[in-house]
């Protein structure tokens, strides 16, 4: 049953599904009390960085678990190096070669999107689309 076309992730997958169930019944406390009032994620990411030895020390550990296979977990700790310094462009491109494998091996097509659009982003910058004029030309009321 689980080679069964139908059953397969194509589309979205077991492990997604179930966080969104349960975030839809249960919302979104996972129940540890130092989840309920974390700091921003930039400010947190600064923080991670600073005690886990400073970018340096975690992008050459993080080299290491690439070269390991480990692409979710340097894809994780990257990004804290990333958020805390956006600038660092060599933080930015082992989180997108990390990103790029998890796109290469995801069943899932709208996660292959996600990873290889953040590889996008990561690498060449986020496009600034021009804001669409949302205003009509009919005046409300008439």
């Amino acid at each position: 049953m689980a080679h069964t076309w139908a059953n397969r992730g194509y589309y979205g997958s077991v492990s997604h599904d179930v966080k969104a169930t349960y975030v839809l019944y249960l919302g979104w406390f996972d129940g540890n009390p130092a989840t309920l009032d974390e700091l921003p994620p930039e400010e947190a990411a600064k923080k991670f960085v600073d005690y886990l030895g400073g970018a340096d020390t975690i992008l050459n550990k993080a080299k290491t678990d690439f070269d390991q296979g480990n692409y979710r977990w340097v894809a994780q700790v990257v990004s804290k190096v990333v958020l805390a310094d956006p600038n660092n462009q060599a933080a930015r491109n082992l989180e997108a070669d990390a990103l790029e494998q998890l796109g290469y091996q995801a069943e899932s097509g709208p996660w292959r999107n996600f990873y290889l659009a953040g590889v996008q982003g990561l690498r060449n910058g986020v496009v600034k689309g021009p804001t669409p004029n949302t205003v009509s030309p009919i005046p409300c009321g008439q």
